[in-house]
Formats: structure tokens, C-alpha cells, sequence
């Protein structure tokens, strides 16, 4: 498949501009292998080949084939399609030389992009580069830039029945376990965003604080969740795609960074659960009963999202307060555990976080009299509060 681009210099010097079409500028078409490790680097061979003389360059590159190339490389001429400022929709990138600056400008223009500049370089007396790339940064996708719903926009009635549906079975399963539908949140919550913190993100990502999930049809609009203190935008229900499943039973989803960084990860039931330790096969369990459709996933996010924008037409789950801060304690032997109030009561948070720590919820009306009775309990016993560790 091509990567067509463009070729073309600017009718009068200056700075380098933001947007290929900040600029007045003439050029030609360009069909095969048009991106900066391809048309880029022959571009910044033919400059060092003339020594730095660009108007031969210009002269060699885009007067002599008025029409445009099928390759530079090949030296191959064609019939090409027209490039101008405001026409670059037929090329994915866009070289602009600068005569007067002695600089070429590399814009992004495929269709994940806006005509944005990429990258610049210039050039020495002798022409070879002097500073600066060809491909400096890409402009994060289009989807990644993609705006965010701040209710239930695009809600059919057929989507505000399944919330409803599944915010009745959460409560009805989660009562016979022993917890309260927030209760089940926050624990689902800690479960998933350890799931997304174990995978192997590429080298250079992190830290994780902005995750997105790419809709099946491209996204036009997010959703967003906050899942303790990871923000995950996520597709409206007419843009999901389903779980990928795999062979060995997987069930995975791509899963991106706002860095435009991506991982695959494993989000079957029975996996995501793993960090709650014990608790792992009674929520796993719940899941299976409450969320039972291939885009589990996503409902969990919705019923998330319901505490945090009131979904009144469907889910009738009480607004969470401002979740209150852990407050940690260390012993010296090397035991850690943390508390404070949520839920219906309080959560107690056994081991280290950053090593699959054990959530549990007590309910209870007296919540602020317990937790002050067991923090002296334990401090009794050598345990000591941190109050600048991080929780």
C-alpha cells in the first residue's frame, strides 16, 4: 500500500509554521513510500548531493516533474493528484522547503492527523543537515484527541436499559456477597487498574495516569470513568468493540496511553480478579452472573461512571463522596496495612499497594468510632502511621 506525499517550498521565507496551511507554498505530488524514513531521507540525500544549492534542488525535485512522481527514488514521473495548501487530503505526509531558511518543514497529513508540522530540519553551506529531524514528534492520532461526552449523550433507550439491568443484578449479587454495590466498585476498581499497570507497556511509557480504549469504528466521542487515580476514556456503547478471544480462552482488549503508547491485555474474569487475593473468586463470580455479555468491561465502566455522573433514566446507584485519603502504617517487621472510610463503612487495605495488597469492606454505621478504636489497636502493637507516603 502507498504512502503518498507531497513535495513543495514556500513562495516567501520565514518561520516555520504550525499547520502546512498557515503558509503560501507550490508543490507536487509524490505516490510511493512518501513517509520521513522513505521520501524524508531521499529529500535530505539530494540536498547533499547539490552541496546545499536548494534552489537546484527545487528546481530538480519539483519543477522538472510538474505533474509529480511515482518515486523519487526510482526517479519515476506520473500523473499525479493535485497538492496545495488546502488540498492535502490525497497525501499523509508534506515536505516544505524554506529556500531562504535553508530549512525543510515535514508535515503530518494522513488522515490520523491535521496538517500539523512533525518535524524541521536545516541545512549547512555544504548541505548536510545541520539540526533539527524530519520526524521530531507525530501528532497524536485524531481519536486520542477525540472529545468527551459530559453526561450520557448517544444513550439509546435499548443501552439505558441494559445500565439498568445490570446496576439490579450488581446490587443483588453483591448483597449476598456481603457488600454494597460501591463496595463492589471500589473493589473492581482496584482489581482492574492493577490489571492495567501489570501489563508490558512499551519502554518509556508511564506513568499511568490517562488511558484510552479505541472504539470499533473510530471513536468520535468518550466516555470517561475515574478509576481511583487513572483516568480511562472509553467508546459509547454504538462504538464498542467486542472482546478480541483468543485460543488459549484470552479475552483482550488494546488498551492506549495518552503518549499514544499501547499494550494487549488479558481482561477475562477470572484474570482481572486475580489482585483481590480471596476475594478474587466471589467478585469473579458476580461478574459472571451480573455482567454476563462479551463486553463485561464496559458495563463495569458504566456502572462506575453512574456514581460519578448521576445516570438518572437507568442506574440508581448513589453518588460516591470525595473518597477519603488511606491512612498508612508500617510495622517494623515489614507489615503494611491502610484504612479509611468508604462504602457503607470503612476499607481496610492489607500489604504493600504495589504488590496485589487484599481490599476488604466492613459495613457498618459506626464507621469513624471503629476506625479510630482499631488505628489505636494497632498502633499499640508497634504499628506507625506514614503521613507522607503516598497511598
Amino acid at each position: 500500500m502507498s504512502t503518498p506525499g507531497g513535495i513543495g517550498v514556500y513562495l516567501e521565507s520565514g518561520a516555520a509554521p504550525a499547520n502546512v496551511k498557515d503558509r503560501a507554498w507550490r508543490g507536487v505530488y509524490h505516490h510511493w513510500d512518501g513517509q520521513p524514513d522513505g521520501l524524508g531521507e531521499e529529500l535530505l540525500a539530494r540536498v547533499l548531493r547539490f552541496k546545499g544549492n536548494l534552489p537546484q534542488v527545487v528546481k530538480q525535485v519539483i519543477d522538472a516533474a510538474p505533474r509529480g512522481w511515482s518515486s523519487l527514488l526510482n526517479n519515476e514521473k506520473t500523473d499525479g493528484l493535485p497538492v496545495s495548501p488546502k488540498d492535502t487530503g490525497n497525501t499523509c505526509y508534506v515536505y516544505l522547503f524554506d529556500v531562504g531558511a535553508r530549512r525543510l518543514d515535514v508535515f503530518a497529513t494522513h488522515s490520523e492527523a491535521e496538517g500539523e508540522r512533525c518535524g524541521s530540519v536545516t541545512f549547512a553551506a555544504d548541505g548536510a543537515m545541520s539540526a533539527g529531524r524530519l520526524l521530531e514528534r507525530e501528532p497524536p492520532p485524531k481519536w486520542l484527541r477525540a472529545p468527551v461526552d459530559p453526561g450520557w449523550g448517544g444513550s439509546s433507550d435499548a443501552d439505558v436499559s441494559v445500565r439498568a439491568d445490570v446496576a439490579r443484578r450488581v446490587e443483588r449479587d453483591a448483597t449476598e456477597a456481603g457488600l454494597t454495590t460501591l463496595g463492589f466498585i471500589e473493589l473492581m476498581t482496584h482489581a482492574v487498574t492493577e490489571t492495567f499497570f501489570a501489563a508490558t507497556w512499551p519502554e518509556g511509557t508511564g506513568p499511568l495516569r490517562h488511558l484510552l480504549f479505541r472504539g470499533a469504528w473510530g471513536v468520535n466521542v468518550f466516555w470517561r470513568v475515574r478509576l481511583g487515580e487513572v483516568i480511562v476514556d472509553y467508546p459509547t456503547p454504538s462504538e464498542r468493540a467486542d472482546l478480541v478471544s483468543r485460543p488459549d480462552g484470552g479475552e483482550l482488549v488494546t488498551l492506549h496511553d495518552e503518549r499514544g503508547g499501547s499494550v494487549q491485555v488479558d481482561v477475562r474474569r477470572a484474570v482481572v480478579t486475580l489482585p483481590l487475593g480471596a476475594r478474587a473468586t466471589v467478585l469473579s463470580n458476580i461478574l459472571l452472573s451480573a455482567l454476563p455479555s462479551a463486553q463485561w468491561l464496559y458495563a463495569f465502566f458504566d456502572l462506575a461512571r453512574a456514581t460519578q455522573i448521576p445516570d438518572s433514566l437507568a442506574v440508581k446507584v448513589p453518588a460516591a463522596a470525595s473518597q477519603a485519603p488511606w491512612s498508612v502504617f508500617h510495622h517494623p517487621d515489614g507489615r503494611r496495612w491502610a484504612i479509611r472510610a468508604g462504602g457503607t463503612g470503612y476499607l481496610l487495605r492489607l500489604g504493600d499497594p504495589s504488590d496485589d495488597p487484599v481490599i476488604k469492606e466492613r459495613p457498618t454505621k459506626t464507621a469513624a468510632r471503629e476506625i479510630c478504636a482499631l488505628i489505636a489497636e494497632q498502633v499499640s502493637d508497634g504499628f506507625v502511621q506514614q503521613p507522607d507516603e503516598p497511598a
